[in-house]
């Protein structure tokens, strides 16, 4: 195999969704540090936004930690999602202050699934108010209505809620109340991870949402980075479209943490 030494790609990739380590459930290849490093070379992708398989489904002070490894490692590179343990409010507390305040992480990844939690429970009001006083942004894995995205929306201003995989999944027809709040709410937004991509369906979602409203994500090291990253490169929208979607939506983001 030849490796190349030029980015596949002409933009500033930023990922806000991917992840890191083993997973009990299926195979993943390619998941430690230095692989995530070598297929965002392969692929073009400046920045990558991890969440461990441990910190969202087992332990996730032992999952931060390393997260906190890989940043290190990696600085320029490896960005951090903080995950919490729901069910320990002075946990999620301290777990926070400890990866914002100490580590500097850039995120929080919330997967109620892996938590064994109701999406909608009052258990993760304590994340809420702390990303609140901080203007964090929070990558949330689908699950909760459009009803209650909007309530949270209102009652946390300074939140900037990413509801995942909607971006990616949408095949550009049905009718969608997620994408409806991403489109007509300032602080919703969604990203472009799926396993699955409709002809045609990302530039009606640009058409539909607004670029500004959308960030890439591949979700690394579940799905192929690449593909992830081609169909958008590839896209029949504006470079300046795709330099939102890319990476320019997540810097802004970024850029609003207190």
């Amino acid at each position: 195999m030849i490796w190349c030494e030029m980015s596949p790609t002409e933009f500033d990739v930023l990922d806000i969704h991917g992840h890191y380590s083993r997973f009990n459930e299926f195979h993943t290849p390619d998941s430690e540090a230095d692989s995530l490093v070598k297929i965002m070379d392969r692929t073009g992708i400046r920045q990558l936004c991890i969440a461990p398989f441990m910190s969202i489904k087992l332990d996730c002070r032992a999952g931060n930690r390393m997260t906190r490894e890989a940043m290190e490692k990696y600085p320029d590179r490896i960005l951090g999602h903080a995950c919490v343990n729901p069910f320990n409010e002075q946990e999620t507390i301290s777990e926070l202050q400890r990866c914002f305040e100490e580590w500097g992480f850039h995120a929080i990844k919330l997967h109620p699934y892996y938590n064994g939690m109701e999406s909608e429970s009052s258990r993760y009001n304590t994340v809420f108010e702390y990303a609140n006083a901080h203007s964090l942004t929070i990558l949330w894995h689908y699950g909760a209505s459009a009803a209650y995205l909007k309530e949270l929306a209102a009652a946390y201003k300074n939140v900037n809620f990413v509801v995942a995989h909607y971006g990616g999944s949408w095949d550009g027809y049905r009718k969608d109340d997620i994408l409806d709040l991403v489109r007509d709410v300032g602080n919703i937004y969604t990203d472009t991870a799926s396993s699955v991509a409709w002809y045609g369906a990302f530039e009606r979602l640009i058409d539909y949402v607004g670029a500004e409203k959308i960030l890439f994500g591949s979700d690394a090291v579940f799905l192929d980075a690449a593909f992830q990253l081609g169909r958008i490169n590839g896209a029949d929208v504006e470079r300046t479209a795709k330099e939102k979607v890319l990476g320019d939506n997540f810097k802004r983001l970024l850029a609003m943490r207190k």
